[in-house]
């Protein structure tokens, strides 16, 4: 009597059903496990080819995004129009592709999406390249500037190093630097500072010292042009005497005329060029940037 009374009590019949429900539950864990598992192998096969497109842009320097990215247009971008072109031989991209289309879900596909694929493979390439110079015992640092089509400055930075730590105060060995005063300055210049805590980093070169280095200047001393004067006294008698000139960047004639000595003194130029190639004995020079 008191059994069945006790299967009447509330106790029983919520532990009752909580049984059951646990019972018809069980066979479904693992399915969704097994779900679960296939989404991840999925959404990793998917960034992977996503990354490989990435890396394909840019490395030819192409742009990602077009004027309108429109699933409707016929030109969406370098980036999508990439994802519907492979999606046409890749089963996961097609079908990401369908699932995605006019979607405001994660789609992996998104401008902002396209900016973290490159941010985060630009962060794993500068890793790379720290931990190889980390691992590396000589290096030299060489900086330059330039401005790109709009206008804005663009630092240009890099690292020369050999393979096979870091240390800055007993390996570095070389600097070089664009002609500005703030980068080659000899007193507050970045060449300076750095030199004051690493004075081993003497190797210090710059645009302006690369064109007037003397290993570049010393045939200077020959004077090329009194040879050039008198292979063309030699070779072209009473005629007048010219000279080689410059080519200017804002006067397109000057390509012209410059080219038009060049070819009518062709035997002297050749000439003066052997005389100064078997001139006997070193010229004095050093080598060096000072």
């Amino acid at each position: 009597m008191a059994f069945m009374k006790h299967e009447t009590t509330s106790a029983h019949i919520m532990a009752s059903l909580k049984v059951k429900l646990k019972s018809c539950s069980l066979p479904l864990l693992p399915l969704l496990v097994e779900e679960h598992n296939k989404q991840v192998s999925f959404n990793r096969e998917l960034v992977k080819q996503l990354i490989e497109i990435t890396i394909f842009l840019a490395q030819h320097n192409h742009s990602f995004r077009g004027h309108n990215e429109n699933w409707k247009n016929n030109t969406k971008g370098h980036f999508k129009d990439m994802v519907v072109l492979l999606s046409k031989h890749s089963p996961i991209l097609s079908l990401h592709q369908l699932k995605s289309k006019g979607k405001k879900e994660n789609s992996f596909i998104s401008w902002d999406r396209q900016n973290l694929l490159i941010e985060s493979i630009s962060e794993y390439i500068l890793t790379t390249i720290r931990s190889q110079i980390l691992s590396a015992r000589y290096f030299s640092i060489s900086t330059d500037s330039t401005f790109d089509i709009s206008h804005k400055e663009q630092l240009s930075f890099v690292v020369s190093y050999g393979k096979n730590g870091l240390d800055w105060s007993r390996h570095l060995i070389g600097q070089s630097y664009d002609g500005a005063a703030n980068m080659r300055g000899s007193y507050s210049g970045l060449q300076a500072h750095i030199i004051k805590e690493y004075p081993k980093a003497l190797c210090l070169v710059s645009c302006t010292q690369i064109q007037f280095n003397s290993v570049i200047c010393r045939w200077l001393l020959k004077k090329r042009s009194d040879i050039y004067r008198n292979n063309q006294i030699e070779l072209y008698l009473k005629k007048q005497l010219k000279a080689i000139k410059r080519v200017g960047t804002t006067r397109w004639m000057s390509n012209s005329f410059a080219l038009s000595t060049v070819l009518e003194t062709l035997e002297a130029i050749l000439d003066m060029l052997e005389q100064v190639k078997n001139v006997e004995g070193s010229a004095d020079f050093k080598t060096g940037s000072d």
